[in-house]
């Protein structure tokens, strides 16, 4: 997660943001973004630790990280739904 927080910083939406907005526009980005994969992704999500799914690997998270990005700057995606969808 926080190699996915630096690349959104330094390179990614987050680096958009004002930097008064940094912090709670980010986390209200990311917890969109992860909220949508959770919605998704349900079954290789609910229940599972690190070893029992890629979603939640750090190499997983990191590579989640790199769709949100895409997402948003591609689609403008802000909100679970325009995540999701």
């Amino acid at each position: 997660m926080q190699r996915l927080i630096i690349y959104s910083v330094t390179d990614g939406a987050m680096r958009e943001l004002p930097p008064e907005k940094q912090f709670s526009g980010g986390f209200k980005l990311i917890s969109e973004f992860f909220a949508a994969v959770k919605e998704v992704f349900e079954a290789d999500w609910e229940g599972h630790t690190p070893k029992t799914s890629r979603l939640l690997h750090g190499a997983g998270v990191q590579a989640l990280g790199y769709v949100m990005e895409l997402l948003i700057a591609r689609y403008g995606a802000q909100t679970r739904r325009d995540f999701a969808h």
